[in-house]
């Protein structure tokens, strides 16, 4: 039991709301209290019978179990009922919070941590709200408080004197111990006097609505027809909101979601077997005790948790260790290795010889220097507990620390000490810690500690280190913080987008942080006003960025801070008994929002960013199946447009402990989904009404789901983290979690870009019939047309008269090989003028023009039919997708055709982080009907970047128009975008 005492209170009027409420309810329920005539034949209210001896009383002229009292006066509640224990109770902050029973045993307050993260929460917002029933939505949480502030009562059924005949009344009414569900209370009057009850609630009454229950010590049974108790019966996870994403702060309404600034979605494979052997890169649940030195002031007291011997236990249970993180951190590297290998196990191992001890050293005990410059540590080694080898400790007593050639196994060792400062003891309980021997701190000590053993030194054989702690001596721990990317850039006042950083400005931008030199690999997004951030850390953020431009791949080193510490390092003891199950998991889909300045032309100025690393990185992401994730997300219906964020139809769980996980089947889909927060939309100065607007935002909120497959019902369980509930949400919402990235969230269109972001395009023809090689260079120039229909490329020399802008682009062809190509009327026209390249204006106006300049619309021929000819492939869409079979079949045999494109980024943009590479397509013949597509990129040098995808395949028929298509601009004609080349073999 929790027991929250104060000694003042102030009393808080109930909500007018509230108080109309129960006004009504009293109103419905003496309804039927009209009775007996008087002489004068008047009815009267009867007034129902009361023992006021008893401590019941009247409230609206029905009957109460005890004097009523206001809500706010509630100091906790205990329940225990068949759903488990809980314990209601009001924080100084007049809040009511909730301390449960965790799936371990262990009492815990529901304070999740969202809490924490989110500066707008309210913390009444995780309690369940009882949909509105005419008089307003009320929590559960208060409707709990009603049942007991107004325990209303119809009768009052003495008990027997006999013992026997009170077991049967007991039994009757449902108020055995073992069957009885008990609540107990305590509230303050307006005088500060604490009173206490404790009702006992029994079966429900045979009309089927309302309960018999006790009160105290009463020897009386009471029934009430008023259903308020339901709400005692219930369990703890029923008074809690099924919330699972935030809602969207006002300022961001609909645009959040839709700006996600992260998004990944895996699916796992569990592995749960007996003798299962633990992979690489999984995430493993282990059932461990977890061991932590405790380190007291001379005269403490041990207290509950603590042991005796220095150390404090977190009780045994199972944890959970992500290898494929913990592999990044150094401090890790032990642990990961003792576990890869290791073997699923039902039970628990008997013997301690078969479990795995391992201890990791982690934050090291700080020493601060602000009041001296420098202390001396006298410290007395008086037992060695461990050596700590690459995967495990070695514990067995008697070891010696070296082998048998005299060398140390290894330089950490833990050990039990003693220790005084500046003379003066400081600790009451032994201490423990791990040395690291190649330390120089141990310089003066080594040879002596070499020749110990494992185990409890005499006095003799103890070992003193003396150590004076400086800055200059102390072991040193740096954090850097480093920019890796400048997102945008926007002006403070006007919210225009900027091409520099200066003092007016908001920057949004990514960071991470380096540890002693080393990268943790994490990724964060933020923003600051440099306008108004005046902190110390803002305005080296500010010196940092002044100047710079948005830029990917960044490594501007921001600040450095220095912490110090004792050459005896703090540590964790894992001793695990067992590898209880382990799972793996495979990225399917990842994707962040990017604004329309920062787009690459290649994916067709798509919204969404494919953020992938496999090899399914170099496809276009679908922008329709990333904002329908990101609405469900969000929590945006089909006829609201506000992100209310994702909400279940109810809480089952509370606590995501492995336990819960497993229960719910939570290990199936893990989905990280992050949400901008303090969105401003950005209008630049030549904004036009069809332009795509930039945002930024001042922070991000992540959530990670993890969600079960879909259940006989339709429905899925889902699991939060900020908020630490599984929900049962409408399976329909997360479909798109049976889907493969190729079904779902792939843009399955050939290619996207515009012809003005073609810079090169190279072109190798490799059939029977079609050969050879061709290399477009394509320069877009803007062309003025006059009036007289005259084009000019300098606005000067353009006449009075109507002028309107357009485009003009050069296309000149080179023939690679022009003695394998096939003959066509550019290779004949080359021959005969003997060039060893030629415009298609040129070609065109030979072929087509009768000796003048051939123009179809703004453009010459030549360009308006290439640019048809990007259309073509711009509109051929993937059909079917190609087995591994099918692939390594095609790829053994040579490609029908090949294509590489340059592009650049697009008039007014930023440089796309792709521009230092060409994007590689290749066909190969599957069967009659399809061709597989090989797509890549590669440098100038014609080294491949990263992986090549082959998934998706065209028709036939869309290969063969493409064919036709270049085939009629390398022979000057008008292309049809429905010809097909007949004679592809």
């Amino acid at each position: 039991m929790i027991h929250v005492k104060k000694s003042k209170k102030k009393q808080i009027v109930l909500l007018s709301l509230l108080a109309a409420f129960i006004v009504i309810l009293a109103a419905v329920l003496i309804i039927n209290a009209l009775s007996k005539e008087e002489d004068d034949g008047k009815d009267e209210l009867v007034k129902p019978d009361i023992n006021e001896e008893l401590g019941e009383s009247l409230y609206g002229n029905m009957a109460i179990a005890y004097p009523s009292f206001e809500a706010d006066a509630i100091d906790i509640i205990n329940v225990s009922n068949k759903n488990g224990d809980y314990t209601v109770y009001r924080n100084e902050k007049n809040e009511l919070l909730i301390a449960y029973v965790d799936s371990y045993g262990n009492t815990k307050v529901y304070y999740p941590d969202i809490a924490a993260y989110d500066s707008q929460f309210k913390y009444d917002s995780l309690y369940s709200i009882e949909g509105d029933d005419g008089f307003g939505t009320i929590s559960k949480l208060s409707y709990l408080c009603i049942a007991i502030q107004y325990l209303y009562f119809d009768e009052r059924i003495p008990l027997a004197d006999s013992a026997e005949e009170r077991a049967l009344q007991f039994e009757e009414y449902g108020l055995t111990s073992d069957v009885a569900n008990t609540i107990s209370f305590m509230y303050l009057t307006e005088d500060g006097k604490e009173v206490v009850h404790s009702v006992r609630i029994g079966s429900n009454l045979v009309t089927g609505g309302g309960y018999y229950y006790m009160v105290d010590d009463r020897p009386y049974v009471y029934s009430t027809n008023v259903n308020y108790l339901d709400y005692a019966l219930c369990g703890f996870a029923a008074f809690i909101n099924p919330r699972l994403v935030i809602e969207g702060l006002e300022e961001d309404n609909a645009f959040a979601p839709y700006l996600t600034t992260d998004f990944k979605e895996w699916v796992n494979t569990m592995y749960d077997k007996e003798g299962e052997e633990v992979k690489e890169d999984s995430t493993v649940i282990v059932y461990a005790d977890t061991l932590l030195p405790l380190y007291t002031k001379p005269g403490h007291t041990v207290g509950e948790g603590e042991r005796d011997d220095g150390y404090s236990s977190l009780g045994k249970g199972e944890i959970t260790f992500d290898l494929a993180d913990l592999k990044k951190n150094p401090a890790y590297a032990r642990l990961v290795s003792s576990l890869i290998g290791k073997k699923v196990a039902e039970d628990e191992a008997l013997s301690i010889e078969d479990h795995i001890i391992l201890t990791l050293v982690s934050d090291s005990r700080w020493i601060e220097f602000e009041d001296k410059d420098s202390f001396t540590y006298s410290y007395e080694i008086t037992a060695i507990e461990a050596i700590l080898t690459d995967g495990e400790d070695i514990i067995a007593e008697g070891t010696p620390i070296v082998d048998g050639e005299g060398n140390l196994k290894s330089n950490l060792i833990k050990v039990t000490y003693n220790y005084k400062i500046d003379g003066e003891a400081a600790n009451g309980l032994a201490c423990h810690a791990v040395i690291d021997l190649s330390s120089t701190h141990f310089d003066g000590v080594r040879e002596d500690i070499s020749k110990l053993s494992i185990g409890t030194l005499d006095e003799a054989d103890r070992v003193e280190v003396e150590i004076v702690y400086s800055t200059e001596t102390a072991v040193k721990r740096t954090v850097e913080v480093i920019i890796t990317e400048i997102v945008a850039v926007y002006d403070a006042t006007e919210y225009t987008e900027k091409a520099i950083v200066d003092e007016n400005s908001i920057v949004s931008y990514r960071y991470t942080y380096k540890i002693d030199g080393k990268e943790n690999g994490v990724i964060y997004s933020t923003a600051v006003d440099l306008s108004k951030d005046t902190s110390e850390t803002g305005q080296k953020i500010k010196a940092v960025l002044l100047g710079k431009s948005a830029a990917k791949d960044l490594k501007l080193s921001v600040y450095t801070s220095e912490s110090y510490s004792e050459a005896f390092s703090d540590f964790s003891t894992y001793d695990i008994s067992k590898i209880s199950y382990f799972f793996t998991k495979e990225l399917i889909a990842s994707y962040r929002f990017v604004n329309s300045s920062e787009r690459d032309p290649f994916y067709g100025e798509s919204i969404y960013e494919n953020t992938l690393e496999n090899k399914y990185r170099i496809y276009a992401i679908n922008a329709s199946t990333c904002q329908s994730v990101s609405k469900v997300l969000g929590g945006i219906g089909d006829t609201t447009t506000v992100a209310n964020g994702l909400i279940g139809l109810e809480t089952l769980a509370v606590g995501l402990t492995p336990q819960v996980m497993k229960q719910y089947g939570l290990y199936a889909y893990t989905v990280y989904f992050e949400m901008p927060r303090g969105i401003i939309e950005v209008i630049g100065d030549d904004y036009d009404e069809d332009d795509i607007s930039d945002y930024t935002w001042y922070s991000t909120m992540g959530f990670t789901l993890y969600v079960s497959e879909e259940q006989p019902d339709g429905t899925r369980f889902v699991g939060s983290d900020m908020y630490d509930i599984v929900a049962k949400v409408d399976g329909a919402s997360f479909e798109f979690l049976d889907f493969s990235f190729t079904e779902l969230w792939a843009r399955k269109a050939l290619m996207m870009f515009e012809v003005s972001d073609v810079t090169s395009l190279d072109l190798e023809f490799n059939m029977t019939d079609v050969y050879g090689s061709y290399d477009f260079d394509l320069e877009h120039k803007l062309l003025y047309i006059a009036s007289n229909g005259k084009a000019y490329t300098n606005k000067d020399s353009v006449p009075e008269g109507a002028v309107v802008q357009g485009t003009f682009d050069r296309i000149t062809v080179n023939v690679s090989e022009s003695g394998d190509c096939i003959e066509t009327e550019l290779s004949r026209y080359m021959e005969t003028k003997g060039y060893d390249s030629v415009s298609l204006t040129e070609l065109y106006n030979h072929t087509v023009g009768n000796g003048g300049e051939a123009k179809v619309g703004n453009d010459t021929a030549g360009a308006a039919y290439f640019k048809t000819q990007i259309s073509i492939m711009f509109m051929s869409t993937y059909e079917a997708y190609a087995t591994e079979e099918e692939q390594e079949a095609a790829l053994s045999g040579e490609y029908l055709m090949r294509m590489r494109f340059k592009l650049s980024a697009f008039e007014g943009g930023k440089s796309n982080q792709y521009s230092d590479y060409y994007y590689v397509y290749e066909f190969y013949r599957i069967s009659d009907r399809r061709v597989m597509v090989r797509i890549y990129q590669e440098d100038d040098a014609g080294k491949m970047k990263g992986s090549s995808v082959s998934d998706f395949c065209l028709s036939t028929t869309s290969f063969k128009k493409i064919v036709n298509g270049y085939l009629g601009v390398l022979n000057g004609i008008e292309i049809d975008e429905n010809d097909v080349y007949t004679d592809v073999k």
